[in-house]
């Protein structure tokens, strides 16, 4: 069987091959560019996939940063570990504490008699007394809850009573206020009573002289300026300045005589503490327990301190409400900023009694400029 191969034409010795091939190359560029095309968007989707991959394992890393509470933790750690070991949770305040060990700890295990029943039988009590929360120092308060939070300076206060007698008091290893007065009370070589009352530390001369009753902080020591007691006396009677009140980082577990806040200890974010309305008619609500994202993971721990609380309230509220320590030092006040003529309301959520616990549950009428004045809380 024959074929025909043409290479030029016999009659007009054109190279019909080289044309043809040519005209075929011509046709075919749209498919090549269209090949090419095709190569360039498979590269540029196997960089984005690349992207997409790398951006998915960040989310990963990034979500277990958030569930772990990573940025929120804290570490705590002791010069002297045999002595001291230490932990700090979640929110903890950053610092560095100083310690006086008194003395170390020991074993103790004390047991009732046996009871036949649980209803019936009397445990021997005559009465029980029941007392509201009070900004009061006669509980046997510990100094670290002084000063709105901020303790008191361990150290020596020097006593001279109107005799012009004067002692030393060491103060460094005291734990309460009790301690303080024990410890002046106690003290031989100056004629003074230490006393508390209210808010404040009483100190009287008890030596009779024609003197002035003065206290003052030993060298280099700042603690009579802490305690109060840096103030002239009248009478033969210091009166000390006030020194329970509250502060930005006095701890929740400290209010109500240490009964501390009931938050809402429901899981999620639909677990708010709090509920305020605005004269405006808008109902916020506000949570100071943990902080949850649109994916239910813990952005924020609970809040600890009163200025938690105080920023909780302001930020959760857009700024309708304002809250602020109030001028007693004992408690919380609640300013409502919007514009309307219903009443400001104050309410426990669901499931908590913060609002109670923190003294600012309540229902005002009237002039929008009328605030919400809690209750004592310390």
């Amino acid at each position: 069987m024959g074929g025909i191969q043409a290479t030029v034409g016999p009659f007009s010795g054109i190279d019909t091959t080289s044309l043809i091939n040519q005209l075929l190359q011509l046709a075919a560029r749209p498919r090549d560019l269209a090949q090419q095309r095709l190569v360039q968007l498979q590269a540029q989707e196997t960089a984005y996939l690349d992207l997409n991959s790398r951006l998915s394992q960040l989310q990963t890393v990034a979500r277990a940063f958030q569930t772990q509470n990573i940025f929120g933790s804290a570490s705590a750690t002791c010069t002297s570990e045999t002595t001291l070991t230490a932990t700090a949770s979640a929110g903890a305040a950053i610092g560095s504490y100083s310690f006086l060990v008194d003395r170390l700890v020991s074993t103790q295990q004390n047991i009732s008699r046996g009871f036949l029943d649980r209803n019936s039988t009397a445990a021997g009590l005559t009465s029980l007394t029941f007392e509201p929360a009070r900004g009061r120092l006669d509980t046997n308060v510990e100094l670290a809850s002084l000063n709105g939070g901020g303790g008191v300076a361990r150290g020596r206060i020097v006593v001279t009573d109107a005799s012009n007698a004067s002692a030393t008091v060491d103060l460094s290893r005291v734990a309460t206020v009790q301690d303080v007065v024990d410890a002046i009370n106690n003290t031989t070589g100056v004629h003074v009573h230490a006393s508390l009352q209210g808010d404040h530390f009483v100190l009287t001369d008890t030596s009779g002289g024609a003197g002035t009753l003065t206290v003052a902080s030993a060298t280099g020591d700042t603690t009579a300026t802490s305690l109060g007691l840096d103030v002239a006396a009248a009478s033969g009677v210091i009166t000390g300045r006030g020194v329970y009140r509250l502060g930005a980082t006095t701890t929740l577990q400290t209010l109500n005589d240490g009964v501390g806040v009931r938050l809402n200890q429901a899981g999620g974010s639909a677990s708010p503490d709090l509920t305020i309305t605005t004269r405006d008619g808008v109902a916020h609500s506000v949570d100071l327990g943990n902080l949850y994202d649109a994916e239910q993971h813990v952005t924020s721990a609970p809040v600890s301190n009163i200025q938690g609380v105080i920023d909780r309230i302001n930020s959760q509220t857009g700024g309708a409400v304002t809250a602020s320590i109030n001028a007693a030092g004992n408690g919380l006040t609640l300013v409502d900023t919007t514009a309307g003529t219903g009443n400001f309301i104050v309410a426990n959520a669901a499931g908590s009694g913060a609002g109670t616990d923190l003294g600012i549950v309540g229902n005002v009428a009237g002039d929008p400029a009328t605030p919400i004045n809690g209750a004592q809380v310390l």
